[in-house]
């Protein structure tokens, strides 16, 4: 049996994906597979099993990316389409089965949505798959007998952002309480710049820029708490089973928020999608940090599955 997997180009919704492969892989366990990805994402696969080829897709003009895809998989007869980007040329493939998963902003989380519409009555959790070599390189930089705290302090859009000086001072709180902080942030003079207030004032092991995605990856997964935007970092950080508050001010918790065991969606306050990252208080939130750790601390035997997000509106 062979799958083709076409996934999407941006982390956030690279990682949401990931549920509905590993529920694939469950479903089907001598499938074979073909994943499409973007060229930043690539290295979350790294280890995925029972992969025959990995294509990484690179937009270029004229939709020209579509085209070469098309010779790369048109001689294939595949038993099976997962596209997520809902592309014409999954329409122009050999077939048994096809589903072409729509994309756009709809009620409920977008893992659900993802889950239902290939007949899953519950979705997977997001997930890596990450080479031990990665994961030893990770731990040899932040090694788990401290306790780490990633900050993400950026986001795709400025108006996502909870404030610079309220990252400082919720960081300088947990300092008092003998965390360290990993700074994390993406790629290009953007998401410096929205990293250095924090780089600047804060004691902090710089993590961000061009790093590849599996180095993240490994970073989050020695850390003991993730606090960020609603950016693809906080979906990463919840991939990677560790505590992971994301803050919610103008996106909709009840759509994007991250899916993990240990878990939480804190939205400002007012109606949901509207609210100022602003008013979303440093106490609120180290407050909600801390619940949170104590309940991971009570979950952590819970069964793989359990991944409905806690909400905070």
């Amino acid at each position: 049996m062979k799958i083709l997997f076409i996934g999407s180009h941006r982390l956030g919704d690279t990682v949401i994906s990931t549920a509905l492969l590993a529920a694939l892989l469950e479903r089907y366990p001598h499938a074979r597979f073909t994943i499409v990805c973007g060229p930043h994402n690539a290295s979350l696969f790294e280890a995925f099993p029972r992969c025959d080829r990995l294509i990484v897709l690179e937009k270029k003009k004229h939709n020209a990316h579509w085209v070469s895809l098309w010779r790369k998989t048109v001689l294939h007869r595949w038993s099976m389409v997962v596209d997520l980007r809902s592309s014409l040329i999954s329409l122009a493939l050999w077939s048994r089965k096809r589903f072409l998963v729509k994309g756009g902003r709809r009620p409920r989380l977008k893992i659900t949505q993802q889950a239902r519409a290939l007949g899953f009555s519950q979705a997977a959790l997001p997930r890596a798959w990450l080479c031990e070599e990665t994961f030893r390189k990770a731990r040899s930089l932040f090694p788990l007998s401290e306790k780490w705290l990633a900050l993400a302090p950026t986001a795709g859009t400025a108006y996502k952002m909870w404030p610079s000086d309220s990252f400082i001072n919720l960081g300088a709180l947990f300092l008092q309480k003998g965390y360290k902080i990993i700074v994390l942030y993406g790629s290009g003079e953007t998401e410096r710049e929205g990293a250095m207030p924090l780089l600047t004032h804060l004691p902090c092991y710089d993590y961000g820029g061009g790093r590849e995605l599996s180095e993240v990856a490994a970073c989050l997964s020695c850390c003991a708490l993730f606090i960020g935007n609603d950016s693809g970092l906080m979906h990463l950080a919840g991939a990677m089973d560790i505590p992971a508050v994301g803050l919610f001010g103008p996106s909709k918790a009840s759509q994007y928020a991250p899916s993990g065991r240990f878990v939480m969606a804190l939205s400002a306050p007012g109606k949901e999608g509207e609210g100022a990252m602003a008013d979303i208080s440093v106490d609120r939130v180290f407050r909600s940090a801390q619940l949170l750790l104590e309940q991971s601390y009570e979950k952590t035997s819970a069964p793989t599955g359990e991944g409905e997000p806690i909400y905070a509106l």
